[in-house]
């Protein structure tokens, strides 16, 4: 395996997405000639960095990344969205903004759903949705309101959520006709009552703990080597074939030495080599490290072993053993 410059593949992603706007990870992946494990990597660097970003929409189980600033570019992707989000899109869209009391419940719901597209704004107590690409001062004039207003992050409070869950109605008390049925009943009431003092307290004092501790240092952003590299590449080789991964015995930026199972009943040592053909001394090094284990192994190399060598494995292979005439 080649050794990967991380500072040049930056570069290319960036230089795709300014071009193309917003992608998913395996057509980056393919315009940068890396397996999809290695470019995920480095966008995940790319996003620690904030010199791109994802959507809050999936296609599939991924999301989109982009460049900040090619937001409006998504709008090419809304044909994926599907069922009450795709509803609550096409209706915020076309109103420009929504007030979020005087929707159904499941469209209130969606509405929190859409990040890319609904931005909450907050007006004298009021949530409204106003649709990303609307101008936030004629919609102010529309609602005819010279009141306070907070928009996005700025919403006060950030109680969206909690808007809905306060108007589901609450459970009318159980009634019961045995008057023993009815002590339980209440007994139960306060025990569960006395658990929830018991956990606010709990909570209480956990947060009055953490108020007392130091700021948390940001943490610096881990660069990927070239031996973490090397291992996730086994990782995914691993997965691909359907090997369990049971443990890391040891690993560089040259070799991988795992305990794996490959099938239900079959555990075995794994030798993962950062060379085109394995030799006798690979061979020598791999046979007395799994006879630590008292398990079979496997060599995995870039390409098959010379057949020479390969004859050789076989010729052991196949020997039962020494003996002497005398």
């Amino acid at each position: 395996m080649s050794k990967i410059d991380v500072s040049e593949v930056k570069k290319k992603i960036l230089a795709f997405l300014e071009q193309h706007g917003p992608s998913l990870p395996i057509p980056i992946a393919k315009h940068v000639l890396l397996q999809p494990m290695f470019a995920s990597a480095i966008l995940s660097e790319l996003l620690n960095e904030k010199r791109i970003k994802t959507s809050s929409m999936k296609i599939g189980s991924s999301p989109l990344y982009l460049i900040p600033g090619q937001e409006t570019k998504l709008e090419a992707f809304t044909e994926n969205l599907t069922g009450v989000e795709k509803e609550s899109y096409i209706k915020l869209k076309d109103n420009k903004f929504l007030e979020d009391q005087t929707q159904e419940p499941r469209l209130r719901v969606a509405l929190r759903g859409l990040r890319d597209f609904a931005i909450p704004i907050q007006l004298n107590n009021k949530l409204y949705w106003k649709y990303f690409t609307s101008s936030t001062e004629k919609i102010k004039e529309s609602m005819a309101d010279e009141g306070e207003i907070a928009i996005g992050e700025r919403v006060v409070g950030q109680q969206i959520w909690e808007d809905i869950k306060k108007e589901q109605p609450k459970p009318e008390p159980i009634e019961t006709k045995d008057k023993q049925e009815k002590i339980v009943h209440i007994l139960k009431a306060e025990a569960e009552q006395t658990s929830k003092n018991i956990e606010n307290i709990f909570e209480k004092e956990v947060v009055e703990e953490k108020s007392v501790e130091p700021e948390a240092k940001p943490q610096k952003i881990k660069k990927l080597t070239e031996k973490d590299i090397f291992l996730e590449q086994v990782k995914h080789i691993l997965e691909s074939k359907n090997i369990e991964l049971l443990e890391i015995i040891q690993f560089d930026k040259k070799q991988v030495i795992a305990k794996a199972r490959v099938n239900v009943d079959k555990t075995c040592i794994l030798f993962f080599l950062d060379k085109k053909r394995p030799d006798e001394k690979d061979m020598t090094r791999a046979y007395k490290k799994s006879q630590e284990y008292k398990l079979p192994y496997y060599i995995v190399t870039q390409a098959q072993p010379q057949k020479k060598l390969k004859d050789t494995a076989d010729l052991y292979k196949a020997l039962l053993g020494f003996g002497s005439i005398e």
